[in-house]
């Protein structure tokens, strides 16, 4: 593999690596609520988060980008960033919602009910849409300070196309740090990362890849993504949040280990399942069951199942598990919806799942991403190949996605912002069309869940039995 660092690292703006230019293109938008004092300047806030993201921009230049065409590159729809150097693009913009008629919950009311995300309209919360509409710019990241009675909803906004949960985590870590000296407060143990989560990039850039033996790249090797002829009418569906809304459920410590018992395969061969794969398999059943009706499906009807992963331990050489950037990558587990709903066995499909990634490991000998670069590589149109579930989301599909090992709760931001975090939310129509999110352990030990899903098939959800054996409601 290349020993030469990526010129571009070392002025700053990276190189997109063939990974990244078929990321979702897309912002995420998270909301996170800070509990503040009934008589805070929001001025003040303000100025704190302004002065703190620049900061961070700083250490990484990436967040000072905007996303735009490459016309230079080889392949169609390719993507480059360059820095914004005009102010036409506010970072960080004030919402003051503290005399609002319309929204009128103060920051206590919206803790007693668990911060719901139904209360999170987009279109008051969020700076951005989804998707970038044609001709519009695209910031890496932009911030809208939402301000309520005794709180701040702080929506803070990342173009997908450019970091994985790792490189949003990592991007986190140092925004709150940067916040704490932004306080003139001390900061003890500074976020210090390794060269190599720059350098590592590389290899995700080289060309030819260190490929596994028999594998070139081949589409046909890779049914986790489809190649789209028609992307304005084959992906309608995820392009709107018509009809699509998000909903928190809880799991506590005891209904995890509850679910991880039930979900153990009932076989005599050692085969386990982790607690992920359990919660993979719940969301996939539950999903289906609340949006088709069994006796209705002819069998025919197969659902796609799309689990994102984390690419940097599954390349050769390995990739530092810190490395900046996209990463991701995805497995797929298929099924007869029919199959999926005849059953209330819980530990067939975790098995199923985690066979899937088995078969990935075995399958490419370790060598999983570097053959999806090449995949990428082998392409002429960039903004054509994409994960397959996307086809039908919210549907016959279904994709998800962990931020599990992302302690955002722990973070310290400082004591003019309360000090951490009170919650994970997004906006009331979720994150994406058809995905479920695993949030980060909770601060009591148990975990939340963020499950997209149509608005008219909520309920038949909440009240599915093998759902609520497990899942509360928030």
């Amino acid at each position: 593999m290349g020993s030469v660092p990526d010129v571009h690292l070392l002025s700053g703006v990276p190189r997109l690596t063939p990974l990244e230019q078929i990321s979702p293109r897309g912002w995420v938008r998270y909301l996170f609520p800070f509990q503040l004092p009934q008589d805070y300047d929001p001025r003040a806030i303000t100025n704190i988060f302004r002065r703190s993201l620049q900061a961070t921009k700083e250490r990484f230049p990436t967040l000072a980008c905007e996303a735009v065409p490459d016309p230079d590159a080889r392949q169609a729809n390719a993507l480059k960033l360059q820095k914004i150097t005009d102010h036409e693009i506010e970072p960080v913009i004030i919402n003051d919602l503290r005399h609002s008629e319309t929204f009128t919950a103060s920051f206590e009311e919206l803790k007693a009910k668990h911060f719901p995300v139904s209360s999170f309209s987009a279109e008051v919360f969020t700076r951005c849409p989804i998707w970038p509409a044609p001709g519009q710019r695209i910031p890496i990241t932009i911030v809208q300070a939402n301000f309520i009675r005794g709180g701040l909803i702080l929506n803070w906004n990342l173009f997908h196309l450019v970091g994985d949960g790792q490189a949003f985590y990592n991007w986190i870590r140092v925004w709150a740090e940067e916040t704490r000296r932004a306080q003139n407060l001390e900061i003890v143990n500074p976020v210090r990362y390794s060269d190599r989560i720059y350098t590592d990039r590389q290899i995700a850039q080289d060309s030819p890849q260190t490929l596994p033996k028999g594998k070139a790249g081949r589409l046909e090797d890779h049914p986790e993504y489809t190649i789209v002829t028609d992307p304005a009418t084959q992906l309608a569906k995820i392009a709107t949040t018509d009809g699509h809304v998000g909903q928190i459920f809880y799991l506590s410590k005891d209904s995890l280990e509850r679910l991880k018992q039930d979900a153990q395969p009932k076989t005599n061969d050692g085969s386990f399942v982790s607690t992920n794969d359990a919660l993979s398999a719940l969301i996939w059943r539950s999903i289906m069951a609340a949006q088709f009706d069994v006796a209705q499906l002819d069998g025919s009807e197969n659902s796609v199942y799309n689990i994102a992963i984390d690419g940097r331990g599954r390349s050769q050489p390995s990739i530092h598990p810190e490395a900046m950037g996209s990463f991701l990558g995805f497995i797929q587990a298929e099924l007869p919806i029919k199959r999926i709903l005849e059953t209330d066995n819980i530990a067939a499909l975790s098995l199923l799942i985690r066979k899937a990634i088995i078969a990935m490991d075995k399958d490419f000998s370790g060598s999983f991403i570097n053959d999806v670069v090449q995949l990428v590589n082998n392409q002429n149109d960039l903004g054509a190949l994409i994960p397959t579930s996307f086809l039908d989301v919210p549907g016959q599909n279904c994709a998800q996605t962990s931020w599990e090992k992302f302690k955002m709760y722990d973070l310290d931001w400082g004591h003019a912002l309360g000090g951490k975090i009170a919650a994970i939310r997004s906006p009331s129509c979720g994150i994406l069309n058809g995905m479920q999110i695993m949030y980060p352990q909770h601060p009591d030990g148990g975990r939340e869940m963020l499950v997209g899903i149509y608005e008219d098939c909520l309920e038949k959800l909440c009240n599915d039995p093998i759902w609520a054996r497990y899942a509360e409601r928030r």
